[in-house]
């Protein structure tokens, strides 16, 4: 597998560079990365996936893909995706409290050489929500990603790139089919054999995770609901709203102003921003 780096020199595209990492199972992906990462020209390089966070850098002169929507029946469940482009598969996996749109900028940059797809995962949006609670756990997550790799990428093998949750789950799918992926890549979130010992051991990062245990509290709903969700707007969108990275039109992707409308309302309506 390798990390997926995009060359940029004042704001033009410059080039593709793939750094090889290998991520033992039982050993901090982060200790094997700097060694390796150190190897490339150092000068002007950024992950292309920051772009989620931070406006994207799109080479001059390149129209880009136009974005489109469909919806699958992948392992007994109708998931919502957004494609873009054509050619090698990248699959594209958002994190909570995010949807499809987490991804809108890098659908547009990998779909110029790449058939980029981002789904809205199960229980998200526009994708069907099931009530009980073992449709989600994570051998049902991996199977749902098997089977959109299956659909879009005709057995060849794919790059995987993954945020948050969506990393989580990018890390499991890795360990049960590692033969399925060209290339990995993970933002924010830990290999799961390194962050479950430190969660055992690690007093600073029991400390950290304790978010985890109101998420999974009756009074979750109630909490990140209240004042118009206002804690998932600020988690989401507050720094980048204040330095112009987020504008109100994403802000109104998140959450509209109609109730029944709001992307993390579990209506099954869902967000439908313009493509």
């Amino acid at each position: 597998m390798a990390l997926i780096v995009r060359q940029s020199l004042n704001g033009e595209h410059r080039g593709t560079v793939h750094l090889p990492i290998d991520f033992p199972m039982r050993w901090s992906y982060a200790s094997q990365m700097a060694p390796k990462t150190r190897k490339a020209p150092s000068s002007h390089f950024a992950l292309l996936i920051v772009g989620a966070f931070l406006a994207p850098a799109v080479a001059k002169n390149v129209e880009k893909p136009m974005l489109r929507e469909n919806y699958l029946h992948v392992n007994g469940v109708r998931l919502h995706v957004v494609t873009a482009g054509k050619g090698p598969l990248v699959l594209l996996l958002h994190g909570f409290p995010e949807f499809w749109y987490e991804w809108k900028n890098q659908l547009a940059e990998f779909g110029q050489d790449h058939l980029a797809v981002a789904p809205d995962m199960r229980g998200y949006n526009l994708s069907d929500k099931p009530e009980a609670l073992d449709q989600y756990k994570m051998k049902v997550l991996v199977e749902d990603v098997r089977a959109l790799a299956d659909h879009f990428s005709h057995q060849k093998k794919f790059i995987l790139v993954a945020h948050d949750w969506g990393g989580a789950v990018a890390w499991a799918f890795a360990i049960q089919h590692p033969e399925m992926l060209d290339r990995l890549v993970i933002v924010n979130a830990p290999h799961p054999g390194l962050f479950g010992r430190l969660l055992a051991s690690d007093a600073a990062q029991q400390q950290a995770s304790q978010y985890m245990l109101m998420f999974r509290s009756p009074q979750a709903e109630q909490n990140l609901s209240a004042n118009g969700y206002a804690l998932l707007v600020n988690a989401v969108l507050g720094a980048g709203r204040k330095n112009g990275v987020f504008t109100e039109d994403d802000k109104q992707a998140y959450i509209k102003l109609a109730p029944h409308q709001n992307v993390w309302v579990d209506s099954g309506s869902g967000s439908r921003p313009k493509l």
